[in-house]
């Protein structure tokens, strides 16, 4: 594996990026793309988005395409590889130095929407290459190129894997993975600890940038170009060749592949919730049918017991006579109370709407329904983002939104074990009064309402007198 230094011209410049492949023969061109390939965090091997659009360019594959094929051939090919496209396939048949076999896939139909395959072994035959996951029958197989050896062909197999890491973007939120489909996260010197919780896992990642486009909910928003990566919103840097990233939570959800489902269907739905102040999932994944992931925004500043507990703001609001801090706590309580309305709306059609009591007192319905409930309203789910990377902006998110038929039920069935412990931190400190009863009523979404007012009494707690009251 080669982590060389790629042609970072146009990422330290920001100019167009000027890629020259028709001198290089088949094995240099191999070599070429083999340095752009890069480790990420399970050291698996994977080239980053940004390189695969810079080697596909259209005026890259004029390039390569043009010096191997007679000219009324190199228009055809070129349309094909750019529109069917069959960007991935060139770039693994260019790997595997095997680009005399382009035109045959092009009229069998081969292009990226066929990865990844698998090669069937057949007697007398070189074998066929066949959608993985297909079985025989529901497509035409493409026969193997009969100058391909046993080496070749499990080359094609194995380096495909290269060019299939997801890229996180608005429009697609899951994504269905093979075990062998490497993740775009990076190495990372120190690699950190999962954090437990009650039925889940959460591991910080740091997101290769050129595969993250999703607007999170600090408004980070990167645009894969051709040539180079253009940030908005954070300034990332690229050094000695290495992917920019963007942190993100990788949450396990440790609670069976059929709930997976259904929490999914909720998330998604909150994905598309236009409020600031609600943690907004970025995508989600399966791995081989067996392991459910979501991917969320990292919160640099931990959650809202930190934040209290941070020595730079033990002393409160109040007693400093902070007044802009005490204007941004107005502020943030009154943002957290908009998206509690916003998430019971499910929609959070608000806007233009003057927020009144009424808007959180209504039973939208029980706790066990699947959308417009939390269910969990404590400041260990309220999250600290800096907003544009800046540790002074601070915005309050609420996170876990979707899981809270989760926190509910094993809340009960603890209860019910009298296993809860009133802890600082702990859920029963903000549960209402009712389910102290130990009934199996469900309870309605005004149990969120409850247990914000519970955190505002707390944050009004530490404006005054500070973390320690």
């Amino acid at each position: 594996m080669s982590n060389q230094e790629g042609p970072t011209t146009c990422l330290e410049t920001g100019q167009p990026l000027e890629i020259t492949l028709k001198d290089l023969d088949d094995e240099e061109l191999a070599e070429e793309l083999d340095r752009m390939v890069s480790e990420n965090y399970y050291e698996k091997r994977y080239m980053p988005s940004k390189w695969i659009e810079a080697y596909t360019s259209e005026a890259v594959v004029k390039s390569i395409l043009g010096s191997r094929y007679e000219p009324p051939l190199v228009p055809d090919l070129v349309s094909y590889v750019l529109h069917s496209p069959a960007k991935k396939l060139l770039l693994l048949l260019a790997l595997c130095q095997a680009l005399h076999c382009l035109p045959a896939m092009k009229n069998f139909g081969l292009n990226d929407d066929y990865l990844p395959v698998t090669i069937i072994r057949k007697p007398n035959t070189k074998g066929f290459i066949r959608k993985l996951g297909e079985y025989e029958g529901e497509k035409k197989d493409f026969p193997v190129p009969q100058d391909w050896n046993p080496l070749m062909r499990s080359a094609f197999e194995r380096n495909q894997w290269l060019f299939l890491a997801p890229v996180f973007t608005e429009d697609q939120f899951h994504h269905e993975l093979h075990s062998d489909t490497p993740l775009p996260f990076l190495p990372m010197e120190t690699k950190p600890q999962p954090k437990l919780g009650g039925f889940s896992t959460v591991l910080e990642v740091h997101v290769d940038a050129s595969h993250q486009r999703v607007t999170t909910t600090v408004g980070l928003l990167i645009y894969a170009y051709y040539f180079y990566m253009a940030v908005i919103n954070l300034t990332m840097s690229f050094k000695h060749g290495q992917p920019s990233s963007s942190k993100a939570a990788l949450k396990d959800l440790r609670v069976g592949l059929e709930n997976y489902e259904r929490e999914k269907k909720a998330l998604e739905k909150i994905r598309n919730i236009d409020n600031p102040h609600l943690v907004k999932p970025i995508a989600s994944l399966t791995l081989a049918d067996k392991s459910g992931y979501f991917l969320f925004p990292w919160a640099e500043g931990g959650n809202l017991w930190n934040f209290w507990g941070d020595e730079s703001n033990r002393d409160g609001v109040i007693r400093l006579g902070d007044y802009p801090k005490f204007l941004w706590t107005l502020s943030q309580i009154h943002g957290l109370c908009h998206a509690l309305v916003a998430l019971h709306n499910e929609e959070g059609k608000i806007s233009g709407h003057r927020l009144g009591i009424r808007d959180l007192n209504t039973d939208y319905g029980p706790i066990g329904d699947e959308n417009g409930r939390h269910g969990d309203i404590k400041p260990d789910n309220i999250l600290v983002f800096h907003k544009d990377g800046n540790p002074h902006d601070i915005i309050l998110c609420i996170a876990d939104v979707g899981l809270g038929k989760f926190h509910a039920k094993t809340t009960q069935m603890r209860m019910e074990g009298n296993e809860i412990t009133d802890t600082k931190t702990g859920t029963s400190r903000y549960l209402p009064p009712e389910f102290d009863m130990k009934t199996n009523k469900q309870i309605s979404r005004l149990h969120d309402v409850w247990s914000l007012g519970c955190v505002y009494l707390e944050f009004v707690v530490w404006a005054l007198w500070g973390s320690l009251a």
